[in-house]
């Protein structure tokens, strides 16, 4: 019974030695503190009101990205039965 004992600690032995190593891993460190809040801002009142009047009035922006600073032509505006859409040459570009 011995050598059935013996024989399993030097294989125990062994097989530890064959076992792969569990690597070190560094400290944790403790996080940093948060940053604080900023103070809340107020919005250009005097801005604002003008953006308004000024849509009210209709003089929004008159061209995007895709139409130009020429905006669109209001007679492509009608689809009609030879309409290709999203061809750029209705937009007379």
């Amino acid at each position: 019974m011995t050598t059935t004992v013996g024989a399993v600690k030097g294989l125990q032995k062994v097989l530890g030695a064959l076992a792969p190593k569990v690597p070190e891993t560094p400290p944790v460190q403790a996080p940093e503190a948060p940053p604080q809040s900023q103070a809340a801002q107020m919005p250009d009142q005097q801005l604002v009101r003008k953006r308004l009047q000024a849509a009210m009035l209709g003089a929004g922006p008159l061209s995007t990205m895709l139409t130009g600073p020429r905006g669109v032509a209001p007679g492509t505006l009608n689809l009609g039965k030879s309409t290709l859409l999203g061809d750029s040459t209705a937009l007379g570009a």
